[in-house]
C-alpha cells in the first residue's frame, strides 16, 4: 500500500471500481481489510495505516455513508507513531478530507476551524507562496462562497490563482472558475477571463469543463452572466472553429430555457448555429437550428420559427440524415397545432410523411402518422385517425412517447372523444399535474405543482431520488408535452 498521499493503493481502485459497479458492500469490505492488514502489520498510528484509513473514508463518502467516513477520518488525521515529513504531509491532505464531510455534515464551524488551522500548519510546512498551501486555500474559498462570505472567498482564490499560475499547476482552472462566480455574486463587473492570453489551450479547456459542472449546484443567474462571459472568451482564445465554445453556448440555450429567458435561449442557440457553421458541420447546424425553432414555437414566437424551420428545410440538402426533411415537416405541423391551424398542420405532416415514405424512414414516418391522426382525431375524422394510429404504433417501441401518445388517442377515440384531454381536470394545473405524473419516469416523483401566472407556467418538482441523466430529459420531454397538450385543449374549446 502506498505512504504517499499523492498515490491510490491497488485496494482504492478496486474499491472504485465497485463502487461504479454499484457494489458498496464489496468496495467498503475492501478497504476495511485493507485497514485492518495495515494495522496488523504496521501498527496502529503507522503511516500506512494512517493512509488506509483515509482511503477507506474515500470510499465511505463515495457510497454517502457520511457518519461512518468521519470516523474513518479521523483516525487517518491522528499523529502517526513516529513523525516524518511523510507523515506530516499525509496528515495535512487527510484533514481536509475531514473538513468537507465535516461541511457536507453540518458541521460547518468545526470544518472551518479545521482548515484555518491547517492552513496555518501549510504556511510554516510549504510556505505561504507555495502550491501546498494553495491548494488549501481554494478548498477554504469553496467553504466561504457556502457560506456566502464572497469577498472573503474571492481574496483566497485570487491569492490561490496566482500561486497556481507562477508555479505552472493544472489547479489554476479551477480557480478561474471559481473566481468566475465570485466576481459576479458579488457585482465586480471586472471582466472574469481577462489577462489570460497566455494559459495554454489544454488550461483554457479544463476551465471550461469546471464552469460547466459547477452550473447544477450553483445559482442560474449568475451561471448565465458567467456561460456568457465563458462562451465569448472560449471564441477568442480557441477560434470559431472549436467545439468548446458550442458546448458552453448548449448548456447556456438549457439554463434561459429553465430560467424562461427566452432571449438568453435564443441567442445562444444561435450562437451555436454559427459555430457550427464555422466548423462545416452541416448536420450539428441542422440539429441547432431545429432546437431553434422548437424554442420559438414554445415561446409562441410562430412567424419566427416558421422561418428557423425553412432554414433548416434547406440545410437538410446538405446532410446526410434522410429522414430530416421529414422532421422538419413534422416541426411545422405541430406549430400549425399550437396556433390551431389544423389543415396547415394536416398538410404539413403529410409531407412530412411522403418523405419518411420516400426514404423507407419507418420510425420517422410513424411518428408523422401519429401526429396527423391527433390532428384528424381533433376534426372528428375518427375512421382515418384510427387506422393511422394503428399504423404509427407497428412501427415504434412501446415505450416511446409517442407510442403512448397514439395509446391515450386510441382509447379516446374508442370512446368518441376528440383528444384524451377532454377527460382531464378542467383545472389547467390539475392537467398538466395529471399528464406528468402518469407518464414520468416510475418512481422519480415525489411531488409535482404548476401553478400559471399570467399565462406562464411555473413549474415545482420535488425527486423522490436522484435522476439519471436520461432520466432527466424524459422528464423534461413529459412536462413540455404536458404543457403544449393542454394549450392545444383551450384551442379546442
Amino acid at each position: 500500500m502506498s505512504t504517499q498521499q499523492s498515490g491510490n493503493s491497488p485496494q482504492l481502485e478496486a474499491a472504485m471500481q465497485a463502487l461504479q459497479k454499484g457494489d458498496v458492500n464489496e468496495a467498503e469490505s475492501l478497504m476495511k481489510k485493507a485497514a485492518k492488514e495495515a494495522v496488523e502489520k504496521h501498527g496502529e498510528r503507522s503511516v500506512e495505516a494512517l493512509v488506509a484509513y483515509h482511503e477507506l473514508g474515500l470510499v465511505l463518502v463515495g457510497a454517502g455513508r457520511g457518519e461512518q467516513s468521519l470516523e474513518a477520518f479521523r483516525k487517518a488525521c491522528e499523529p502517526p507513531a513516529k513523525e516524518s515529513p511523510v507523515g506530516t504531509t499525509n496528515r495535512l491532505t487527510f484533514e481536509l478530507s475531514l473538513a468537507g464531510v465535516l461541511e457536507q455534515m453540518g458541521e460547518s464551524e468545526e470544518a472551518h476551524k479545521l482548515v484555518d488551522r491547517n492552513l496555518g500548519e501549510r504556511a510554516t510546512v510549504f510556505g505561504k507562496n507555495k502550491p501546498g498551501y494553495a491548494i488549501a486555500q481554494e478548498l477554504r474559498a469553496w467553504m466561504l462562497l457556502r457560506a456566502k462570505q464572497y469577498g472573503a472567498a474571492l481574496n483566497d482564490v485570487e491569492q490561490a490563482a496566482m500561486v497556481f499560475g507562477e508555479n505552472g499547476r493544472p489547479e489554476i482552472a479551477s480557480a478561474i472558475a471559481l473566481r468566475a462566480e465570485l466576481l459576479k455574486l458579488i457585482g465586480d463587473k471586472t471582466p472574469p477571463f481577462e489577462g489570460l492570453e497566455s494559459l495554454p489551450r489544454s488550461l483554457v479547456e479544463l476551465v471550461a469543463g469546471k464552469i460547466v459542472d459547477r452550473v447544477p449546484q450553483a445559482d442560474p443567474e449568475i451561471m448565465v452572466e458567467v456561460l456568457k462571459d465563458l462562451a465569448a472568451w472560449l471564441r477568442d482564445a480557441l477560434g470559431e472553429q472549436h467545439l468548446a465554445p458550442i458546448h458552453v453556448l448548449y448548456k447556456l440555450s438549457n439554463l434561459g430555457k429553465q430560467m424562461g429567458d427566452q432571449d438568453t435561449r435564443e441567442t445562444a442557440l444561435r450562437g451555436m448555429i454559427r459555430g457550427f457553421d464555422a466548423l462545416c458541420d452541416s448536420a450539428q447546424g441542422f440539429e441547432a437550428a431545429m432546437l431553434l425553432g422548437v424554442a420559438q414555437v414554445e415561446a409562441g414566437r410562430y412567424d419566427a420559427a416558421l422561418d428557423t424551420l425553412e432554414d433548416a428545410k434547406k440545410r437538410t440538402e446538405t446532410i446526410a440524415d434522410k429522414a430530416a426533411r421529414s422532421r422538419v415537416y413534422r416541426n411545422i405541423g405541430t406549430l400549425y397545432i399550437e396556433r390551431g391551424q389544423l389543415p396547415q398542420a394536416e398538410e404539413a405532416f403529410r409531407a412530412a410523411i411522403a418523405q419518411a415514405d420516400q426514404w423507407k424512414e419507418f420510425a420517422e414516418g410513424a411518428r408523422a402518422k401519429v401526429a396527423l391522426a391527433i390532428t384528424l382525431q381533433q376534426q372528428r375524422k375518427f375512421e382515418d385517425a384510427k387506422a393511422l394510429l394503428e399504423q404509427g404504433m407497428k412501427d415504434l417501441p412501446e415505450g416511446d412517447g409517442d407510442f403512448l401518445a397514439a395509446k391515450d388517442h386510441l382509447a379516446a377515440l374508442a370512446k368518441g372523444l376528440r383528444s384524451p384531454l377532454e377527460e382531464l381536470p378542467k383545472d389547467p394545473s390539475q392537467a398538466v399535474k395529471q399528464l406528468v405524473l402518469q407518464h414520468a419516469p416510475k418512481g422519480l416523483i415525489e411531488s409535482f405543482e404548476v401553478v400559471f401566472k399570467e399565462d406562464e407556467p411555473d413549474v415545482q418538482v420535488k425527486m423522490a431520488r436522484e435522476p439519471s441523466p436520461e432520466e432527466v430529459r424524459q422528464l423534461e420531454s413529459v412536462v413540455q408535452r404536458a404543457l403544449s397538450a393542454v394549450r392545444r385543449r383551450a384551442a379546442l374549446t
